[in-house]
């Protein structure tokens, strides 16, 4: 596998982007927003908020969804991105593969920082969503780290649509790792952005 195209997209998207706010009233499009994907205004008791684009059309866009109850302080982050030139011929099974390589490859980067004390993957694997009875190939990994006396869990979910990305991230205190609706946010969400 080729890591050095998703590590290259973490760490730009990391690294770089201008926050640009929207509220979940408004039609506004990104100039980013790739052509195949969109961003739903809700997905079951997740309403879509802010978006950030991150300065190119291969980094794509991200959206903040979180849940409609203000005491609620759950929330994912959901980003829209085409493949890489380099990625374009590789089987879909391969990217999705391919972006979950990179980014376990940052995790890591991430304990160098010390960002996090420690981690650990609690799961990783492949994944899919059913689309208009079409199966769309996915990757997930969810991680429990440790900063301070705090630990929580990290969820990541890639798909794949043709020549698209939709990735998904959310974190959760590692109390209500049992309780969470993440997983099941990422392929709704996924599911109707390629809708």
């Amino acid at each position: 596998m080729h890591h050095g195209t998703g590590i290259a997209f973490i760490l730009a998207i990391g690294f770089c982007g201008t926050v640009t706010p929207v509220s979940a009233q408004t039609d506004s499009t990104p100039q980013f927003l790739p052509v195949g994907l969109h961003a739903p205004a809700r997905v079951g008791r997740y309403v879509r908020g802010a978006f950030q684009e991150f300065g190119n059309a291969m980094l794509g866009v991200a959206y903040q969804y979180h849940p409609d109850s203000a005491a609620d302080s759950t929330y994912a982050t959901v980003y829209l991105y085409p493949r890489s030139p380099e990625a374009s011929a590789w089987s879909a099974d391969s990217v999705a593969s391919n972006q979950a390589s990179a980014f376990k490859a940052v995790l890591d980067i991430q304990v160098r920082r010390r960002v996090y004390d420690q981690y650990e993957i609690a799961f990783a694997g492949r994944d899919s969503v059913m689309v208009r009875g079409k199966t769309i190939p996915g990757y997930r990994v969810a991680y429990v780290y440790r900063h301070g006396g705090a630990a929580a869990v990290s969820f990541f979910y890639v798909f794949v649509v043709n020549q698209l990305l939709v990735k998904v991230r959310g974190t959760v205190p590692a109390m209500y790792f049992a309780k969470t609706d993440l997983p099941t946010f990422a392929h709704a969400v996924a599911a109707a952005a390629s809708n």
